[in-house]
């Protein structure tokens, strides 16, 4: 549903939507059949009969290694070595990016990006942390105020705690200050 969101606009007719591809890459053998690759294929309960709805699903095993293409690029990814010129253009790509000066400026921009967006999002962190500890903060004043009113209305150490939701040596601190 997310995906067709993306591209479905309202007033759009859903036989427009394009085709999808979903693939995912996974280090493990997670289906335990020894294989490289794994296809989905939908069919209707107790038929044979193929449900196409235009979503193709893959599965790649990193771990198996069949010698296929696809079991090669899978190395390829796990060595990340750029002077391993065996895939072509996404070879010359990496090597240009790793190991040249105008890749490393490419790196550097790309790397900055993500560090300023984890800083970003630390500081909307932080500042979410701090909005909880300040409301905390601000229960436990509001309890520390009423336990020590209603200490000097005579109630007990325990009925105050019990009407603060406090434990009683938290309750006896406050009433003594």
């Amino acid at each position: 549903a997310m995906v067709d969101s993306e591209f479905l606009q309202k007033g759009k007719e859903y036989a427009k939507m394009p085709e999808v591809r979903i693939i995912y890459i996974s280090e493990k053998d997670i289906w335990k059949k020894k294989q490289t690759v794994y296809k989905v294929k939908k069919v209707f309960e107790n038929t044979n009969d193929l449900y196409e709805d235009g979503i193709e699903i893959t599965y790649i095993n990193a771990e198996i290694n069949d010698g296929s293409k696809i079991a090669k690029l899978m190395e390829y990814f796990k060595k990340a070595d750029p002077k391993d010129m065996s895939q072509g253009d996404l070879s010359k790509r990496i090597h240009f990016l790793k190991c040249e000066e105008g890749g490393h400026s490419i790196m550097r921009e790309i790397l900055d990006d993500i560090l300023w967006e984890e800083k970003r999002e630390g500081r909307r962190e932080g500042r979410r942390e701090g909005r909880r500890e300040g409301r905390r903060e601000g229960k436990r004043e509001q309890a520390r105020s009423t336990a020590r009113n209603l200490a000097k209305m005579g109630l007990t150490i325990d009925q105050i705690a019990q009407a603060v939701g406090m434990n009683t040596g938290l309750v006896k601190k406050w009433v003594k200050m």
